[in-house]
């Protein structure tokens, strides 16, 4: 169990510090309508390049930024870097890119939206925020917590 907890302290650390070490970068995805395969846009996706684990996927590394909070600043990157890249495009396509729950419930994402098109030069029409898996399924976790206890068994009453 001690090995497990130090390889994730470690885990954390590594992703935690990942951003400044300049170990992550997006890659871009075409967004194509389906009957005419013409696009329309892309989608941006973070990919981290770990020295020693080498690319690490999302999935694993993803909940832990989550987790230790550095998915803030990771994202806040992600949203810069994207719609910098985007509005230097010369076709006006769409960028689409993934927001946490962390950002989404950190109360100045529409703040740091209208931040960076300003900034960017990117028209609002061609931002698509994506809310994430894990934001929605933990979400609706955290609700029904909240709302278990609340609950009362339902049925006939057989004391009575």
């Amino acid at each position: 169990m001690g090995e497990h907890l130090r390889d994730r302290r470690q885990f954390e650390h590594d992703v935690r510090h990942a951003f400044s070490r300049k170990q992550l970068h997006l890659v871009y995805q075409p967004q194509a309508e389906l009957l005419s395969n013409e696009i329309f846009g892309f989608e941006a996706l973070l990919r981290w390049d770990d020295p020693e684990r080498g690319a690490v996927p999302p999935a694993v590394y993803v909940p832990i930024a989550e987790e230790c909070g550095a998915i803030l600043k990771i994202g806040e990157w992600v949203l810069w870097t994207a719609c910098a890249e985007a509005a230097s495009w010369q076709q006006p396509l769409a960028i689409s890119v993934n927001v946490s729950a962390m950002q989404l419930h950190g109360g100045n994402l529409s703040e740091l939206v209208g931040a960076v098109l300003k900034e960017t030069g990117l028209d609002s029409f061609r931002l698509e925020l994506e809310i994430t898996e894990t934001c929605l399924i933990k979400d609706i976790r955290a609700r029904a917590r909240r709302a278990a206890p609340a609950q009362r068994p339902s049925g006939p009453n057989r004391n009575g």
